[in-house]
């Protein structure tokens, strides 16, 4: 593959050159994302979200570090992203209530995140293109998402964003892994409804995600062979009970 790639971009370089390159490129972006956490955040969009939000939905997990209290009358943080507020909450408490701890915390978030979908595409890759060397889709995942400015600049703003996505990365990796592992369906079709579930709770906009997924669930049954339907419904009843 990769041979048949080189010539195409006219370059002489080895399959080994080119993965370290790869590699090095992967390393240092992902290296990057701890480096000076507390700059001001990378201008990702048209609005100064990145700027200010973090003072909304970081207000009461600092007023919970800080005083041990809680004051959701004083703003919609709370509202919005009740989750993230006490996961925050509590992770400041433990390392320390300023900027940077809470924009590791968000780094962190965004690296489960990677980790999922890299998964996906390696299950996805196994499935339905199984000459693809093995690992090769998750590591061009991983450097993809590693190059992206977009998710380098969100990785690194601490308002509830990088949580829910984690939440949800994992949710639809449990998902798709319905599809394709047949070992492990009754704990991955609990835990993908509880982490389903859980996603709004971490940040309301999450629930865009959650009707995503529940549609395309029951799409599902009609798309899809007499064997797999069998299957989804013995699953089902799994999905709704664990996010409920």
């Amino acid at each position: 593959m990769f041979s048949s790639m080189t010539e195409f971009m006219g370059l002489s370089v080895s399959k080994r050159v080119v993965l370290g390159i790869l590699a090095f490129v992967t390393v240092l972006s992902i290296g990057w994302r701890f480096y000076d956490l507390d700059r001001d955040a990378a201008q990702v969009s048209w609005s100064q979200g990145e700027l200010l939000d973090p003072g909304t939905y970081l207000y009461n997990a600092r007023s919970f570090a800080l005083r041990g209290e809680w004051r959701g009358e004083e703003g919609l943080g709370l509202r919005l992203a009740p989750g993230f507020a006490l996961s925050s909450g509590l992770w400041l408490s433990l390392v320390g209530a300023d900027y940077s701890r809470a924009a590791l915390l968000s780094v962190l978030s965004g690296f489960v995140l990677l980790a999922c979908c890299a998964s996906a595409a390696e299950i996805a890759a196994r499935r339905w293109f199984t000459p693809l060397p093995r690992w090769w889709a998750a590591m061009f995942t991983i450097w993809a998402m590693a190059i992206s400015y977009i998710f380098f600049g969100l990785q690194q703003v601490p308002k509830g964003d990088m949580e829910s996505m984690a939440v949800t990365g994992l949710s639809a990796l449990l998902l798709f892994s319905l599809d394709s592992n047949t070992k492990h369906l009754r704990r991955n079709a609990f835990f993908a409804g509880l982490t389903m579930g859980l996603a709004p709770f971490i940040k309301l906009h999450a629930s865009v995600f959650v009707f995503a997924a529940v549609l395309a669930w029951i799409a599902g049954y009609w798309l899809n062979d007499a064997e797999w339907r069998t299957g989804w419904q013995h699953r089902c009843w799994r999905l709704a009970w664990a996010a409920r």
